[in-house]
Order: C-alpha cells, then structure tokens, then sequence
C-alpha cells in the first residue's frame, strides 16, 4: 500500500509539479485555516508564461499551504493560462481572513522557450510557489 507521501508525489507529478518527499511530507493537512479560501487576484499584464515546467516550492510554503490549496492553485493557473492562451509571469493568491499572499513565479515565457540562447534551456522551465515574505 502507498503511503501518503508517495500519493502527494505522484499527483504532483501527475499535475507537472515536482517537490522532494521529504517537502511533500512536512505538508500538514490539518490546517487552522478553512481549505480553498485562497482568491487569484487579477494579473496586471498579459504574458506568455505557461506555468508548464516543474513546481517548486519554498519551504516556508510547503509548510504553510496545505496539499488541497496547492491543487486548487496549480489547477486555478493552468485554467486561466488555457483560457487566456499565456499569462504573466506572476499569479497572486490572498486569503482575506488570513491577510496572507501567495506569489506563483514562472521562469520562462513562449520567447525564452524557443530561443537558441544558452541561458534559456528547456531545465529552466520551472515556476515556484511561494509566500509573500518569501519573495
């Protein structure tokens, strides 16, 4: 039977994300905090991030956010990129009973994707889920 770290590690992964286990198994689930309360703020750019790459998360987020809220925040971007056909490289997520912030931070846009530029290799495709102090 699989334990529940190596459940989290394999919806992540199914969802495009990655976190080591030892960061999946420090995600509590009992919260003190209602689940899904957390709102996308409206982006201030258009963009051409895809929020496609792997998922990182800082610690301080992996501690904070619970396993149900990043799935509701990786779903609520990739929605919002498949309708908007791209996005900017910055989604915010607040929690008003908590006045707390959630940056989502994408590394490559379509452009950097697709040039021949060295610096801008397929690996550094990645976006990272974060707290506001974090950033």
């Amino acid at each position: 039977m699989a334990s529940p770290g190596d459940l989290y590690f394999a919806l992540l992964n199914y969802l495009g994300g990655v976190l080591s286990l030892n960061k999946i198994t420090m995600m509590k689930q009992n919260r003190n905090y209602d689940l899904n309360k957390w709102v996308m703020l409206p982006q201030e750019v258009e963009g051409t991030y895809r929020f496609d790459g792997k998922m990182y998360a800082t610690s301080n987020a992996a501690d904070f956010i619970s396993f149900d809220d990043f799935r509701l925040i990786i779903s609520s971007i990739r929605e919002f990129v498949r309708i908007h056909d791209g996005a900017d490289y910055l989604f915010v997520f607040k929690n008003e009973r908590l006045g707390r912030k959630i940056f989502v931070i994408d590394n490559l846009n379509d452009q950097m994707k697709s040039s021949s530029d060295s610096r801008f290799i397929l690996e550094h495709n990645y976006f990272t889920i974060m707290m506001e102090e974090d950033y």
